[in-house]
């Protein structure tokens, strides 16, 4: 049993002194429920009950680890080159329907320099598209390699120039490997070439998501950042951080202006020999964020992002609670005067966040018509409660510590 979560489950007097208010400022339950919760609250307390976050079970999915498809390409010598360019003349195609057919419900993105689905954590194989497009079915089981890179980094192995392709966004190549190289071709037919597995595997290095370990940034260290952030804005004043983390070369921040708990924002900056830059801002209001970071900085690992997306909670963020539900906890002797005042609060959905100035910390959970409110001292307990109780929680209300 871990005794840091003491779960205090209060009957009527919380239901009916902040049940209305964190429904009128945009709870995400339904008619019924809420008069469930109004009109027929509880009445029985219990003062401690005891959670075993050891048998937990995390609702957080684990990223299968998959192999980069150039390490199991085997070069085909059978194939005369009008074969080979006949073939990728009809999979660019077919991976260009299967790409517009689905990318309105797909998130495909870059991920090594190769077409990835990334919510299905999968490198896209001819096979895939096999009866979904127009593709020939004896190429369904070749070798093909899908890229899905900046033409300009092939420029030096094309038998023409990148001039088809000038804005040089992100573009869908096929990729055959025989004893030449591997043979290229986007869809525009005339932008082919050959190039040679170690040089692709160097164009490739430019993509690859690898940017060492992903690690919490201290609370000690989150200075260097926020200055960079508070540069950037024109911003004099401080920052509640909700998540701050890095690899080797990007960091990922969601933060709010002190005072301003509903105002989320959500950042991406690069440590560029220790000097930190921002590479993209304001991804909270981007619906579709992990795809367009993609197309920014296509090397930048998106498990760096937090798990949630801002953007598809903002109208369920609210404030404004914590006078109700500090009054009741001081009604029962959940804090004493020596805790108050409030200095921050944030809520969401079923959840809601308080810290008062003594330094101690509350977690609130609405579930069965009641309130438990939780004291609570680790982050990251914090974090992995939040994960059991619903598959999407908005983690982005408790400060990052």
């Amino acid at each position: 049993m871990v005794k840091k979560y003491r779960w205090l489950l209060i009957g009527s007097l919380i239901c009916g002194a902040i049940g209305l208010t964190l429904f009128l400022v945009g709870r995400n339950m339904d008619r019924n429920r809420e008069e469930e919760a109004t009109n027929n609250p509880p009445t029985e307390i219990i003062t401690e009950l005891p959670i075993d976050l050891d048998n937990m079970d995390d609702n957080e999915e684990i990223a299968e680890e998959l192999p980069r498809p150039i390490d199991i390409s085997v070069a085909d010598t059978t194939k005369s080159m009008d074969e080979v360019m006949e073939m990728l003349e009809n999979v660019v195609l077919a991976v260009n329907q299967y790409f517009d057919r689905y990318i309105s419900s797909v998130a495909f993105v870059s991920k090594n320099g190769y077409l990835y689905d990334l919510p299905g954590r999968s490198y896209i194989v001819a096979s895939d598209l096999l009866g979904l497009t127009d593709l020939n079915s004896q190429y369904s089981d070749e070798n093909i390699l899908f890229l899905y890179i900046r033409p300009s980094r092939l420029e030096g192995y094309l038998d023409v120039n990148a001039s088809p392709l000038e804005n040089n966004e992100i573009a869908l190549f096929a990729a055959f490997e025989t004893a030449e190289g591997f043979v290229f071709r986007h869809s525009n037919s005339s932008f082919f070439g050959i190039i040679e597995r170690e040089s692709l595997r160097n164009v490739l290095e430019l993509y690859r998501w690898d940017h060492g370990a992903i690690t919490k940034i201290p609370y000690a260290e989150f200075s260097s950042v926020l200055s960079a952030i508070a540069e950037y804005e024109g911003f004099n004043g401080n920052y509640d951080v909700r998540f701050m983390y890095r690899n080797d070369r990007y960091i990922s921040v969601v933060l709010s202006k002190e005072g301003e708990h509903r105002n989320l924002q959500q950042h991406v900056l690069e440590d560029f020999n220790g000097q930190i830059l921002m590479v993209e801002s304001n991804l909270q209001s981007v619906q579709s964020h992990r795809v367009h970071i993609n197309r920014v900085r296509p090397d930048f690992d998106l498990s760096l992002l937090p798990e949630y997306t801002i953007s598809e909670f903002t109208r369920h963020i609210f404030d404004g609670f914590s006078e109700e539900l500090s009054s009741v906890m001081l009604d029962r002797g959940i804090i004493t005067e020596a805790d108050l005042p409030v200095t921050f609060e944030t809520g969401a959905l079923d959840f809601v966040y308080i810290e008062f100035a003594s330094g101690r910390n509350f977690l609130g959970y609405f579930v069965d018509n009641v309130w438990e409110i939780a004291l609570v001292e680790d982050y990251e307990l914090m974090i992995r409660y939040m994960r059991t109780q619903v598959r999407r929680a908005p983690l982005f209300i408790i400060k990052q510590r």
